[in-house]
């Protein structure tokens, strides 16, 4: 009997398990590889915002007097580090401290003027910074509770938003939740989800209207592990009563979105809590509104500038959120010339 021919069906099915195995292996591994390459560059960066300011404070020290050109060029850049820095990451306690420790050094370098020339530039900056460049907004209610909050990203200029340069996100929102000593999470770069101050808060709407999409059954991912391919991660998109606005929140935990489809909500009902879903490098709450676009989509459209709380908020601005917002929601306003 000839013998040749396939292979039997057990020895068939052995190498293909094997191949497949074989290529979840090389996945999980490159998959780690790049988690890790993350959290190498943010500890890198966070080295370089940490070391920074006081290696420029240093600079101005060592200066005989504050009109020197170095002293002029180190303390604008200390300034707008000051400015533009990721507070919540170094420590948001830290701001003010450093901030007093330069204007001390001002004065005893340049005498009583220098600090006041230090104060004006910070003003200006901070004013160019915080305008909204924008002619009208939306007003909605914060959508966290108890607790104080600092915004990652957020307002107009790209070197405080990175969302600044998407059609439709253009004036999105990312916050996080402090901690007691300022930070937004107990360590640099934690793995654990728990260490974040903000992971499994209470999200709320910040308007009235109708929900138009939900997405609940993403899993939350450690840290650095970010999925490319379901950018938002668990989502609520709410049609805002009286304007023709899509609110989106994002990055939910897995599970715990509370409403459907179809159904109507106010201002300040529970919605779900915030996760690390999606393509998100952390535990935090991302919040945009836009015009146009599919009504359950969040990356497509026309973004359209918000305020909460009745507040234009940018990076590095604290809201202490221990009630429900009592302001304006659901609407339009138009800015002052």
């Amino acid at each position: 009997m000839d013998r040749s021919g396939p292979a039997p069906p057990c020895e068939v099915c052995g190498t293909s398990r094997g191949q497949e195995s074989s290529k979840r292996g090389q996945r999980t591994s490159d998959k780690v590889s790049d988690v890790n390459k993350l959290r190498r560059q943010f500890y890198s960066a966070v080295a370089v915002l940490f070391v920074a300011p006081l290696l420029l404070l240093w600079g101005v020290w060592v200066e005989p007097s504050a009109a020197t050109l170095k002293f002029i060029i180190f303390g604008a850049v200390f300034m707008f580090l000051v400015l533009v820095g990721r507070w919540d990451i170094m420590g948001y306690l830290f701001r003010p401290i450093l901030s007093v420790l330069f204007l001390i050094i001002c004065s005893r370098k340049g005498g009583w003027y220098a600090p006041l020339v230090a104060t004006a530039f910070v003003a200006v900056v901070w004013l160019l910074l915080s305008r909204p460049r924008v002619t009208s907004f939306i007003e909605l209610s914060f959508p966290l509770r108890h607790g104080l909050y600092c915004v990652a990203h957020g307002g107009s200029p790209k070197i405080i938003n990175h969302h600044a340069i998407s059609k439709s996100q253009r004036y999105a929102l990312d916050i996080v939740r402090l901690n007691p000593l300022g930070f937004r999470c107990s360590g640099v770069y934690p793995s654990n989800l728990k260490a974040y101050a903000i992971f499994h808060a209470v999200v709320y709407s910040p308007c009235e209207g109708v929900i138009t999409a939900v997405v609940n059954d993403q899993p939350d991912l450690l840290p650095g592990d970010m999925d490319a391919k379901q950018i938002a991660g668990n989502y609520v998109v709410i049609r805002c009563a009286g304007t023709d606005a899509l609110v989106g929140l994002a990055h939910l935990a897995r599970g715990s979105v509370r409403v459907r489809v179809g159904d109507t909500v106010t201002a300040g009902q529970p919605l779900a809590q915030v996760g690390n879903s999606g393509h998100t490098s952390e535990p935090h709450l991302h919040i945009h509104a836009k015009r146009g676009g599919n009504s359950d989509s969040m990356l497509d459209g026309e973004g359209v500038a918000i305020r909460l709380g009745q507040r234009w908020l940018i990076r590095n601005s604290l809201v202490r959120a221990l009630s429900p917002n009592r302001g304006p929601v659901n609407k339009e306003v138009q800015c002052e010339a």
